[in-house]
């Protein structure tokens, strides 16, 4: 199945109009495509229609109260959806996002997605009409999961397509003729839509048939192609690869800076890295996938458990488990799915991290991030496209041969400035800018030419023992450095 890139949506950024373009984000806040990818797979485009009927509710159960910044209220709720996907008599948490030592975080159907711009395929994407006019071939690949709860049906509407060789065409979508097997079925639901039903496990080829009315406005840079030559209308085969998988057990994506540590530490109050703590069911043969009747991130249900005491809430309900955080005590944290073994994380203090490596960057767009190294002399020959923030790092936060599997927390690093008229720092971190990666969000910001020396500590490593960074460089034409303050 096609695999999905982490969405800019998960950077937590309040300064997004300078660190999305960092990241490679539009100014919505939306992933920056490239051009078609060259195999000529289809790149999704999923989104729930403002209708309702295809969002389900989480339920969170608060067992203590949690505190009071947790993100959300700790009001308990359940939620029930009567198979379509619509609330049904539901009273919840509207953040879903209480504190305590249980979490709840039920599967939520999908019935209904978008497919805005299905790809062409490169070899045999164009396939003229049996009249001779234009003619394509899209594909998607599709795959549902089999089991209680899961929608059996799942409608999609298309809006346009990407013709490999000339770029997007928008229009007018009619499809006309549904296709059928014993493992799933394809049903034409009103002009641009299709009821795609599951009928048994296996694998199956639907083709839809269909065309699409266009103008030149909507052939856009396609109207120059001698392929359409001024074409009012383009046959349209949608074709379905649909794989229908039983529910057999589910496999949790560790972070990758984690993965293959011999014990999983999470440190307390500490985020995830954005798309890294993931669940997702698998099939009989142990594959994982992700089923497209189901909310991504809430594909399977799921409990979260740990010992009294401790309190777990999602900060972000759009963002499912890798929303999790927990505050408390030493000890473990479980994740439970109604089949397969549990994963099991380690809750630790900050105090118990034993190592780090702290550093200073920098910061720029688009691969113009310098790494600073104390005695070295910055912008002589000017900068390009790079900012006016000294950003702390932290890296490969250890207790003993096992890496932490989340972020750093700026509240727990203090940065001070010795040279305060050439780059003061802030109070605080998180100077409109969240954390991002392993960066403490905004430093100090340089003001002017000249020396630089800042010191960034973590007062608690090692049970009290500490860890200081000192730096101290030189930045030339520094008013060339754009200003992200």
């Amino acid at each position: 199945m096609l695999a999905s890139k982490p969405s800019c949506r998960r950077i937590s950024i309040l300064a997004a109009s300078w660190i999305a373009f960092f990241v490679g984000c539009g100014d919505d806040g939306t992933d920056v495509r490239d051009d078609a990818p060259a195999d000529g797979t289809s790149t999704e485009s999923e989104s729930t229609p403002t209708d309702g009927t295809s969002t389900g509710t989480a339920t969170t159960i608060a067992s203590e109260q949690g505190p009071s910044d947790a993100g959300g209220s700790t009001t308990e709720g359940t939620a029930s959806t009567d198979g379509s996907g619509d609330e049904s008599d539901t009273t919840v948490d509207e953040t879903a996002s209480a504190a305590g030592h249980e979490l709840v975080l039920p599967m939520r159907p999908r019935t209904a997605m978008l497919e805005s711009l299905p790809y062409t395929s490169a070899e045999d994407g164009r396939q003229p009409s049996e009249t001779g006019g234009p003619g394509l071939l899209v594909a998607k690949e599709l795959s549902f999961a089999l089991a209680e709860g899961y929608p059996a049906t799942l409608e999609i509407r298309m809006t346009g397509v990407y013709d490999l060789l000339c770029g997007q065409i928008s229009g007018r979508v009619v499809f006309e003729t549904g296709s059928m097997s014993t493992t799933a079925s394809a049903e034409v639901r009103g002009e641009d839509s299709v009821a795609v039903t599951a009928h048994q496990e296996g694998d199956a080829t639907l083709d839809i048939q269909g065309r699409m009315l266009v103008d030149e406005a909507g052939l856009g840079p396609c109207a120059q192609d001698p392929y359409y030559d001024g074409a009012s209308e383009i046959a349209l085969t949608w074709r379905l690869e649909v794989a229908v998988r039983a529910l057999a057990g589910v496999r949790v994506s560790l972070p990758s800076r984690c993965k293959n540590s011999a014990v999983h530490y999470v440190e307390s109050d500490a985020a995830f890295p954005p798309d890294e703590l993931l669940a997702r069911p698998t099939d009989s043969t142990g594959d994982s996938f992700s089923p497209h009747n189901a909310d991504p991130d809430y594909p399977i249900d799921l409990v979260v458990t740990a010992d009294p005491g401790t309190s777990l809430w999602l900060a972000s309900d759009e963002e499912g488990l890798s929303a999790l955080r927990a505050s408390g005590p030493e000890g473990p944290i479980r994740i439970v799915a109604p089949v397969g073994e549990p994963t099991e994380l380690m809750l630790v203090p900050a105090e118990r991290i034993e190592t780090l490596t702290l550093g200073f960057s920098l910061a720029g767009a688009a691969g113009h991030e310098i790494r600073l190294t104390s005695g070295e002399t910055y912008g002589a020959t000017g900068f390009s496209r790079t900012s006016n923030a000294v950003v702390p790092t932290v890296h490969d936060q250890r207790i003993g041969d096992s890496s932490l599997c989340t972020l750093p927390r700026p509240e727990g690093f203090v940065l001070t400035s010795a040279t305060p008229t050439t780059c003061p720092a802030p109070a605080t971190f998180n100077q409109g800018l969240a954390v991002v990666l392993d960066h403490l969000g905004i430093g100090a910001e340089v003001i002017a030419s000249g020396v630089c020396s800042l010191t960034l500590a973590a007062p608690w490593l090692a049970g009290g023992q500490g860890s200081i960074s000192e730096i101290s460089v030189t930045f030339l034409n520094a008013e060339e450095l754009f200003d992200v303050f």
